[in-house]
């Protein structure tokens, strides 16, 4: 692979250890543990709706809570939700006044193993033969669906969500497929640009035939589709695992406020840190637009005026692969969270990052 390192005068902040493994387990703190009594406190003497925590439903914020992060209720059971709900329910106004954040980080804890344990499960499935002529249906969109009833029922809906992705994918390498004189790949090809009178190729049918009457090709893509979505459930295990705990606490605090105001949002204090650098411009980038493209952090567009620009060492399409703050060794950021590479980029004005880029 070809790559070259840059070294941009423009940028050092402190690097974030992003947590790769499920064997860390996450704990609230006390600075935590104060913002939470903080927030019950503003709630009950200043809210501009004039609530209090005795209105709180504690059932229904357990169940918000869970839906911010298992919004497809698709990996918890209804069974364990409701066990959820009897356990931290009832208690909930209670705990919040105190401070206690134990039931938001025993759930998420709980949801991350249910993570690690399907996307297992994913990987191994994805071994298997499929069967696509079966008439069945899966729906991208459940937030208003239930919570699987029984683990039979939590694997026939993951089985025909695993299907549906495939199928999608399968249809996009075949459309997006170019035959050559040599034979067929499916290595997506840049397009060429157009000249200002040729109009937009229109979608050619028979790519997807091919699927349907050429079984090496179907093989093929067969293949290919399940590469990608084995890549996409590995991004997202290590999207989870990575979560820190003031998200944890954030999300949580915001499943409460939301249930006395949609307009009432808590900020950690890791965002708050964040937003405030960025109304002040007490930090700096390299002035690019940054993209995930299928977990490769990719330099989008360069923006006028910027350290990228002045540098000319970056391109549009080039992929930040590493990223070293000074002199530091080379921190690998393929699949990382794209707001944790920015946080790794971003900087006080006049310090140095070097980035590791495999040119577009």
């Amino acid at each position: 692979m070809n790559k070259r390192i840059l070294r941009i005068a423009l940028v050092a902040g402190a690097a974030l250890a992003v947590v790769l493994s499920t064997n860390a387990k996450l704990d609230p703190s006390q600075e935590m543990a104060s913002q939470t009594r903080w927030v019950v406190n503003t709630i009950n003497a200043r809210h501009y709706l004039r609530g209090t925590m005795e209105q709180l439903n504690g059932a229904e914020m357990v169940e918000a809570y869970i839906e911010s992060f298992d919004y497809g209720r698709m990996y918890f059971l209804r069974s364990e939700v409701d066990e959820f709900i009897f356990r931290f329910g009832d208690a909930m106004e209670a705990s919040l006044k105190k401070g206690n954040l134990y039931s938001a980080f025993e759930i998420y804890e709980s949801f991350k193993q249910k993570a690690e344990q399907r996307t297992e499960w994913a990987f191994e499935r994805l071994q298997k033969d499929f069967d696509f002529t079966v008439d069945e249906s899966f729906t991208p969109d459940r937030r208003e669906a239930e919570w699987p009833a029984s683990p039979e029922e939590a694997e026939a809906l993951w089985l025909r969500r695993l299907k549906y992705e495939l199928l999608n994918e399968m249809l996009s390498l075949a459309s997006e497929d170019k035959e050559d004189d040599n034979g067929s790949s499916l290595t997506p090809q840049k397009p060429d640009i157009a000249a200002p009178d040729e109009e937009e190729e229109e979608f050619d049918p028979t790519k997807l035939r091919r699927l349907l009457e050429d079984p090496d090709f179907y093989a093929e893509t067969l293949d290919a589709a399940r590469e990608k979505i084995h890549r996409r459930y590995e991004r997202n295990l290590s999207h989870t695992v990575a979560r820190e705990a003031a998200e944890v606490q954030e999300s949580f605090i915001n499943a409460m406020t939301q249930l006395f105001d949609p307009h009432s949002t808590f900020l950690s204090s890791d965002t708050l840190e964040s937003f405030n650098s960025a109304v002040q411009n007490s930090f700096v980038g390299i002035g690019a637009l940054l993209e995930d493209d299928d977990g490769i952090c990719t330099i989008k567009e360069i923006l006028p005026g910027g350290p990228a620009e002045r540098s000319r060492l970056l391109n549009p399409e080039d992929q930040i692969l590493g990223v070293a703050q000074g002199d530091d060794e080379f921190e690998d950021v393929v699949d990382m969270q794209l707001r944790y590479i920015v946080r790794k980029i971003k900087g006080e004005k006049g310090t140095t990052v070097r980035l590791l880029i495999h040119p577009g």
